[in-house]
């Protein structure tokens, strides 16, 4: 049996826009019914990305296919079967969030509208409002509700949270697992590190345009490397402990450390001392961007 081609597909994915700003020799695929987690501080070529998966721009060199079709040459297929919510959302001075959503539904040719009015009722979305009398988080329910009324299969989310209280943010977690279920292929940028950790499968890593990382999400927050978190009988035993193992840092009388590699070093260390716990600490997404970044060359997030 054939294996099903990737719903979205990059090769070689390039933009330059001189002075080292783009994107460059981007690789990468996302599967129906996988979500690709894509991470970078600002100005990393994120947006850049999206919008030369959308074909609103066209890339210098490479290929972007979306189910099959190109996304420059045949973008008018591609933007059917798309569904793109940017970071800065521009939408239609119409008379109502409803009005808009009418607007855009009739330029689709949009019939069946069921799938929009689950959405709206999902993210309690009040259609009465003009758009430019909503709060941000409003505004970006609408955005959202807008980009993807027609259920798309593949899904370009950038900040799809912005300005979402935790209670709607739990909501879109909860639709976008539920979407992954239903076998759309999703690529979502986030700075909620928390939000792409539950539900994304794989992580890209991008720093000054290049993919600097990809992989699971497990095995990129995980690796080798181990946290733990210790707390000593005294002061005195935590500042041995630092003496004899120079990458804790120490507090009082707690520690913290990461292990990657044997663990024979800390137990060494630990010789003679007053233990009183010893706590594995789980190493984040965050944890493991940060450490990403810094071994490329970055500064931080």
């Amino acid at each position: 049996m054939a294996v099903p081609a990737p719903a979205i597909e990059a090769a070689d994915l390039s933009y330059d826009f001189g002075g080292g700003r783009g994107v460059f020799d981007l690789s990468f695929s996302v599967d129906r019914g996988e979500v690709l987690g894509w991470l970078g501080p600002n100005g990393a070529g994120k947006t850049t990305t999206m919008r030369l998966l959308t074909g609103l721009m066209r890339p210098r060199r490479g290929r972007v296919r979306l189910l099959g079709h190109d996304a420059w040459s045949g973008r008018e297929r591609a933007h059917r079967i798309l569904g793109y919510l940017p970071g800065e959302i521009g939408l239609p001075a119409e008379s109502s969030g409803g009005a808009v959503l009418d607007l855009l539904a009739a330029m689709r040719g949009l019939r069946d509208r069921a799938y929009e009015r689950s959405l709206v009722d999902r993210f309690e979305l009040d259609l009465r409002a003009a758009p430019h009398c909503l709060s941000k988080g409003n505004r970006q329910k609408l955005g959202l509700v807008a980009a993807l009324q027609h259920d798309p299969p593949v899904l370009l989310l950038d900040e799809p949270t912005s300005g979402f209280d935790p209670l709607m943010q739990e909501r879109f977690v909860a639709w976008l697992l539920e979407e992954k279920r239903r076998g759309k292929a999703i690529l979502l940028s986030s700075h909620q590190f928390s939000e792409v950790e539950r539900t994304a499968d794989r992580i890209a890593v991008l720093r000054q345009g290049r993919m600097v990382a990809l992989a699971e999400t497990g095995f990129l927050a995980q690796r080798d490397r181990r946290g733990y978190h210790l707390r000593f009988g005294g002061e005195a035993d935590a500042q041995r402990f630092a003496a004899a193992y120079p990458a804790a840092r120490v507090r009082g009388c707690t520690a913290e450390v990461e292990v990657q590699g044997p663990l024979r070093p800390l137990v060494d260390a630990l010789a003679g001392l007053e233990l009183l716990s010893l706590r594995e600490r789980q190493q984040s997404l965050e944890d493991a961007f940060l450490r990403i970044y810094a071994a490329a060359g970055g500064e931080g997030a």
